[in-house]
């Protein structure tokens, strides 16, 4: 038996690691090459060990703090719930391979090697105050109808109308008749026997009901019928409007989709729908959104959290965000643009259902010079995509900013800003700039893009078509002094927030 001094090696130098991964790549490949004249790294890579010998290789390059380590990564820490427990080999294996063709892998398109990245940039300068380009905003922003004098009742109405109304009473009584056909023994006392067909009129109250409920907190839905007058739970509005076992029928039969329909595409085979029984009301406000109100030149694309602790497959937890637990949707809003009171408009959105959430509908949309672009950046090209060519500022976070999106972006003339991970493009120069404890430093490439490095409590990458390097002196939040900071990154906050 081996001692346990076998086992030990001497301490390696970073070099000596990068050529320990390199020889057993280079072992893998050629025991997957045995029999296998045309091997392609996109289908059956070592994508693990790509990934860690590029980002050894970026370590030693770089003097990185652990949070641009963590960038350079380049995993979804949202989907792996930022936890700050030690990380599994299996599960960054496995992490990894879900990221195949983002971060450290991608090039001009997916799963692509670093190495294969075209030269986006010929040129980096120093940046002027100036920004980089002038695009005339042509957008025509505001309402698209008359709301003079109008109630709260009727704005709902512009978003919730007869259309939507008439969908939900047809869907609700033909889901009751198809339950109480497929029942023929119910019992004499069930409540279902008492069903009678509703109509719009009728919805519009239950809707208002369950309004009400997200206000007007109890236990349970019968104490909203409390008839005892003493008790706090006693609110007569609701037995004004319908008696509680009718509520509760209407509750219990409420559709939006025909059922009977649902199953054309299997489930786990690719157009399989997740939310295929609210895909009509979905649709519906994904319209009016966009037909009732045009936002304002700055725009940004985030996530928001809807929270759900319900049991559901594509429930995410972000313990960053306020809900932590819920449904993920990728939004595309108006953004404040510093002016107080505005902003926070949806025009655009999509539900994220999962890893297997099916991509050809975003595909499908987008033009066809942008099906080069990464999952991410698609994303960003699908939400802001009836902005494009009217000279809209988009903001965005790192999870979406790279060079090579910007650049697509300044050709569809919008421009783009947002922090960006130190590997999506941030020129060699400026990652080895060392700036002071709150400066900063800029390059622009080729007259058309500024990225900065501002020294805050942590290093932090901005990319930028929109603005140029410009400093202004603004108060620190926890201390009584001033510090400099670069415009863009203020307006950027702005724009976020």
């Amino acid at each position: 038996m081996a001692s346990n001094r076998d086992f030990y090696r001497p301490t390696l130098t970073a070099l000596e690691v990068i050529d320990e991964i390199n020889n057993d790549l280079d072992n893998d490949e050629e025991d997957l090459n045995e029999g296998n004249e045309s091997y392609d790294d996109e289908e059956g890579g070592d994508i693990f060990t790509n990934l860690m010998r590029e980002a050894i290789d970026q370590s030693l390059d770089l003097d990185l703090s652990p949070s641009d380590l963590e960038d350079g990564l380049d995993f979804d820490l949202q989907d792996s719930h930022r936890s700050s427990s030690p990380i599994d080999v299996v599960d960054l294996q496995n992490n990894a391979e879900r990221q195949r063709g983002r971060g450290l892998q991608r090039g001009v398109g997916r799963g692509r090697g670093r190495g294969e990245r075209p030269n986006l940039i010929e040129h980096w300068d120093e940046a002027a105050p100036e920004a980089p380009n002038n695009i005339e905003f042509r957008g025509r922003p505001g309402l698209s109808v008359d709301t003079s004098d109008f109630t709260p009742a009727q704005y709902l109405e512009l978003f919730f109308n007869e259309d939507l109304f008439n969908n939900l009473r047809i869907q609700t009584n033909l889901y009751a008749s198809q339950y109480i056909d497929a029942q023929p023994n119910l019992p004499p006392h069930s409540r279902v026997q008492s069903w009678t067909e509703t109509d719009n009129a009728e919805m519009k109250k239950f809707l208002g009901l369950i309004l009400l409920t997200g206000i007007v907190k109890m236990p349970s839905y019968e104490k909203y019928w409390s008839n005892n007058k003493n008790l706090i739970y006693h609110h007569p509005i609701f037995g004004a409007v319908t008696t509680r076992n009718r509520f509760q029928l209407l509750l219990r039969f409420l559709h939006f989709h025909d059922n009977e329909n649902m199953l054309e595409v299997e489930r786990g085979q690719p157009g399989y729908d997740r939310l295929y029984k609210i895909r009509p009301i979905l649709d519906h406000l994904f319209e009016k959104f966009q037909e009732i109100y045009t936002p304002r030149r700055d725009i940004c694309v985030d996530e928001s959290l809807l929270l759900w602790k319900g049991r559901l497959i594509f429930r995410q937890y972000l313990p960053l965000k306020r809900a932590r637990f819920g449904i993920k949707n990728f939004l595309c809003c108006e953004s404040d643009g510093g002016i107080k009171g505005s902003g926070g408009y949806c025009s655009r959105f999509r539900i994220y259902t999962g890893k297997e959430d099916p991509a050809l509908e975003v595909q499908n949309v987008i033009p066809d010079d942008a099906q080069h672009l990464s999952m991410s950046e698609q994303m960003v090209v699908y939400l802001i995509l009836p902005f494009l060519d009217q000279g809209y500022t988009t903001y965005m976070d790192n999870w979406y900013s790279s060079l090579r999106l910007y650049l697509y972006l300044l050709s569809k003339n919008t421009l783009a800003c947002g922090t960006v991970r130190v590997d999506r493009g941030i020129p060699q120069q400026l990652r080895e700039a060392a700036p002071a404890p709150n400066t900063s430093v800029a390059l622009c490439g080729d007259h058309k893009i500024v990225a900065t490095k501002f020294h805050s409590t942590k290093i932090v990458h901005l990319l930028s078509t929109a603005h140029g390097h410009e400093e202004q002196t603004v108060p620190n939040r926890h201390r009584r002094e001033e510090i400099v900071k670069p415009s863009s990154i203020i307006i950027y906050n702005h724009n976020m927030s």
